[in-house]
C-alpha cells in the first residue's frame, strides 16, 4: 500500500510541473528569414520567371493568378487563420462588455394616459488569469497556424507558376519539334525528287 501511495504522490507532483517547451534553433548556415520580391496580386513571392524575358509568359501568369479559384480560397483561409489568431490573442487581455436597452410604454388608465420610460445600462469586466500558460499557448498556436496558412498560399503560388512555366516551355519545345519535323519532311521530299 505504501509504494502505491508514493507512486500516486509522484504522479500528482509531476502533473503540477510547469513545462517550458524547448526552442529548436535553426542550423547555423540558415538565415533567420528569407527576403523576396513581390508579384501582383499574391503574397510575397519573387517573380522568378521574369529573367526569361517573355512578355507572353508574364501575361499568362498574370491571368492565371487573377482567375484562380484555388488562390481565392487560399486567401480566404489565410484571412480566417489571421482572424482566429487575433481572437486567440485577445483572450490575453481583460474583456469588457457593455449592454444597454431602453423601453417606453404608454397605458391608458382611468385617470388618464400614463407613460413610463425605463433605461438600462449594464457593464461587466472579466479577466482570465493565465496561470498555466494555456491561453498564451493557444494564441501562439493560432499564430503558427496563420503563418502556416500564409506559407501554404505562397507554396500554391510557386507551384502554379512552375506548372505554367513548365507547360509553356513544353509547348514551345513541341512547336519547335513540329517545325523541325516539317522541315525534315520537306528536305526529304526535295531529296527524293533529285
Amino acid at each position: 500500500m505504501k509504494p502505491l501511495m508514493v507512486l500516486l504522490t509522484l504522479l500528482l507532483v509531476a502533473g503540477c510541473s510547469l513545462h517550458q517547451p524547448t526552442r529548436i534553433e535553426a542550423p547555423q548556415g540558415m538565415p533567420g528569414a528569407f527576403s523576396t520580391g513581390t508579384s501582383a496580386p499574391g503574397p510575397d513571392v519573387a517573380p522568378w520567371w521574369r529573367p526569361f524575358g517573355d512578355d507572353r509568359l508574364d501575361a499568362l501568369l498574370e491571368r492565371l493568378f487573377h482567375a484562380n479559384l484555388q488562390l481565392e480560397s487560399g486567401f480566404a483561409r489565410l484571412e480566417q487563420a489571421r482572424s482566429l489568431a487575433r481572437a486567440a490573442g485577445s483572450r490575453l487581455w481583460p474583456g469588457v462588455n457593455l449592454a444597454g436597452s431602453g423601453q417606453r410604454s404608454s397605458d391608458p388608465g382611468l385617470t388618464g394616459r400614463s407613460q413610463s420610460t425605463s433605461l438600462r445600462l449594464s457593464a461587466a469586466a472579466s479577466y482570465e488569469v493565465d496561470l498555466w500558460g494555456r491561453i498564451k499557448n493557444q494564441a501562439a498556436g493560432a499564430e503558427a497556424a496563420a503563418l502556416a496558412s500564409k506559407e501554404q498560399l505562397r507554396t500554391l503560388y510557386l507551384s502554379l507558376a512552375a506548372q505554367m512555366c513548365d507547360l509553356y516551355f513544353l509547348s514551345g519545345e513541341l512547336n519547335q519539334r513540329l517545325a523541325l519535323v516539317d522541315a525534315t519532311i520537306a528536305n526529304r521530299r526535295r531529296n527524293l525528287e533529285l
